[in-house]
């Protein structure tokens, strides 16, 4: 698999390289090894789930859309299927994602990302943080 093209906005890139890397130890199947950090807030298994149904949906529309585009098709589906992971692997990648989240937190990278091609996803990541985002079905 190609690494994913380098983002000007940092906040995107390291998002972007969270889930590629991800994607990565599903394909290679070293996920289940990944465990969370016990030294972190833990995360509410119903929050943990909102998420992973939230990139799933993200990305099976992104396939789609590509995927419709280039065969006059809208059947296509190859998202990475992030609920696969093992519980502790999801609460793992929530805790890395919420680290970048921390991070850039305030900063004009999360705000510009809020208003990129990807709006409704960086909204409702935003949003989701905040404890705001009832259901990531709101946002599609």
């Amino acid at each position: 698999m190609a690494f994913p093209t380098y983002h000007p906005n940092p906040y995107v890139h390291a998002i972007t390289m969270i889930l590629h890397d991800w994607f990565l130890a599903m394909q290679d199947g070293t996920a289940s090894w990944r465990t969370p950090d016990p030294l972190k807030p833990v995360w509410t298994e119903d929050r943990v789930d909102q998420l992973i149904q939230g990139l799933d949906a993200y990305y099976d529309k992104q396939v789609a859309g590509w995927a419709g585009a280039a065969t006059g098709s809208v059947q296509a589906k190859a998202g990475p299927d992030f609920w696969r992971l093992s519980p502790q692997a999801r609460l793992a990648m929530a805790q890395e994602l919420q680290d970048v989240m921390d991070r850039y937190e305030g900063t004009p990278h999360a705000d510009q990302a809020a208003h990129s091609s990807s709006e409704w996803f960086n909204r409702w990541l935003q949003e989701m943080d905040r404890g705001e985002a009832d259901s990531y079905e709101d946002y599609l």
